[in-house]
């Protein structure tokens, strides 16, 4: 619905139903983990993810896998690169290779921008580069992301120029497609990359821009 909130109203009003079972109880509080997640709201979808964990039916490797990659990346977003990790790698654990492939690649990408951040760029790309594969045919917006955080390791790396031009056409992707908060996270590896090439005042539009999106 293009809402978070509309879509915490329908988590709240699921839960609300009686006799479900406890299962499907966890899916709704991992569902709404997602949503707080997506709204900044970290420490409360911390919480629900918590929740939800030991509701979830352990013959359901899929959605145990589902649940540490999200959380992984409220650790992710927060800087808690241990935690990040460890959720990743359990994604990777739990996550059959058949039915789970998907949800796999995502915690491949994802550890490898655990790396980037730990400054080992090497196993940050090697990652990045085994998921794509996976990720990018899955969409345009898939390939975006895969190429976004795929700059931002060739920025940390020096190579500066190409990676402002790879993000500037992922800004200009996002934004065909209306997605707001993605265009304006790009918009904010863009200001970085801008502000270190010396580009204060066009850093500065970009990330005015990017502010007035996420609000």
């Amino acid at each position: 619905r293009g809402s978070w909130e509309d879509g915490l109203a329908l988590c709240e009003r699921a839960l609300a139903i009686p006799h479900v079972g406890p299962n499907v109880r966890g899916l709704i509080h991992a569902q709404r983990a997602l949503l707080l997640m997506r709204s900044g709201n970290n420490a409360e979808a911390l919480k629900e993810f918590d929740r939800a964990l030991p509701m979830l039916d352990s013959e359901e490797p899929v959605q145990i896998a589902r649940l540490h990659l999200n959380r992984g990346n409220v650790h992710l977003q927060a800087g808690d690169l241990t935690r990040a990790r460890l959720d990743l790698e359990r994604c990777l654990r739990f996550g059959p290779t058949v039915d789970g492939a998907v949800l796999r690649a995502k915690a491949e990408h994802n550890l490898g921008y655990v790396h980037m951040l730990a400054g080992d760029l090497v196993t940050a790309l090697r990652r990045m580069d085994s998921a794509r594969p996976v990720l990018a045919p899955l969409s345009s917006v898939s390939s975006a992301i895969c190429d976004q955080d795929r700059a931002e390791v060739m920025a940390t790396a020096g190579l500066v120029s190409d990676a402002s031009q790879t993000v500037q056409g992922i800004v200009v992707a996002f934004g065909a497609r209306r997605l707001r908060q993605q265009q304006a996270q790009a918009e904010l590896v863009l200001a970085r990359l801008l502000m270190v090439s010396g580009e204060f005042k066009e850093a500065r539009k970009v990330a005015r821009r990017a502010a007035r999106r996420f609000y």
